[in-house]
């Protein structure tokens, strides 16, 4: 009802639902997403230092993974994600930019040959 009222103009969103102005700090979430762009980050900076730069993995391929990362975070974690628990048409716009944006950015991140390499030798 209080989300009727705030479409309706009765009252800004943020008045009728306090929890739509925050961003998530579910922990689980948080360790999710930030361990795997550590690794990530791991695995650029061991290919960039042991082969030329840009040798093993270009500079392109690192920016396409953050940005499908930043998307996850920005889908995942935003005030999109209370507002996605109450509108169907939010939940559908989560979807989508997980689908369409985050998921081929990180493909062509190439993460899986990236991360090995951000794991220490005997985990690789």
């Amino acid at each position: 009802m209080a989300l009727a009222h705030a479409i309706a103009g009765d009252a800004p969103i943020a008045q009728s639902l306090p929890g739509l102005a925050t961003w998530s700090a579910d922990p689980w979430l948080w360790f999710a997403l930030v361990l795997p762009a550590l690794v990530y980050g791991a695995g650029v900076r061991a290919l960039w230092q042991r082969t030329a730069f840009e040798a093993g993995i270009t500079r392109r391929e690192a920016l396409a993974f953050m940005a499908g990362w930043l998307v996850l975070v920005l889908s995942t974690m935003s005030p999109l994600d209370a507002l996605a628990s109450l509108s169907f048409a939010a939940h559908m716009v989560q979807h989508e930019a997980m689908v369409v944006a985050a998921a081929p950015l990180l493909v062509l991140g190439r993460p899986l040959p990236t991360m090995l390499w951000g794991l220490p030798p005997a985990m690789r």
